[in-house]
């Protein structure tokens, strides 16, 4: 035999009984839901900040990098389709170091990202150390870096002094 379809009068019920469990359980669990909450709205709070913190720290070494370079010698741009590097004529005495700079565009992003910071760092410490003679500390110091960092950066990127 097949049972009959439950009345509309068991649904209720059912329903009411549902309903009295969530309730029950909110009851007893209340703490402990308060406590999920104020957890979430903690982790919210600080992405948040973590956001804002960073993009203070991007600006802040913006403007950092600026103040020491003294202004834009070099700029990337791109029309959608090809990577250009343009070169501020009357700031450089030497152009950057960037081979075929539309070549970055069959890179991984990430490829690109980093041939495109090295080019920079290099470029940067060479003319750091040519400025100073190549006196390690002078240039450190200008640079706002520690002597043996600079030292470090030195072998990392390979940097030989002019004969």
């Amino acid at each position: 035999m097949t049972a009959a379809p439950p009345s509309r009068q068991a649904s209720v019920t059912a329903m009411r009984s549902l309903g009295g469990v969530a309730l029950r359980l909110a009851r007893q669990w209340w703490p402990h839901l308060v406590a999920l909450a104020a957890a979430c709205g903690i982790v919210a709070a600080t992405i948040a900040g973590a956001l804002g913190v960073g993009d203070s720290l991007t600006r802040g070494l913006r403007r950092l990098a600026l103040a020491r370079l003294g202004g834009i010698e070099a700029a990337v741009l791109s029309d959608g389709k090809e990577l250009h590097v343009q070169l501020d004529p009357q700031r450089l005495s030497a152009p950057v170091a960037l081979e075929h700079p539309e070549a970055a565009y069959e890179l991984p992003f990430k490829d690109a990202k980093a041939r495109l910071i090295d080019a920079f760092e290099r470029e940067y410490w060479q003319r750091a150390l040519d400025r100073h003679q190549w006196n390690v500390s002078a240039a450190a110091r200008s640079s706002g870096l520690h002597r043996k960092s600079l030292e470090y950066l030195i072998k990392k990127l390979d940097l030989v002094r002019p004969a």
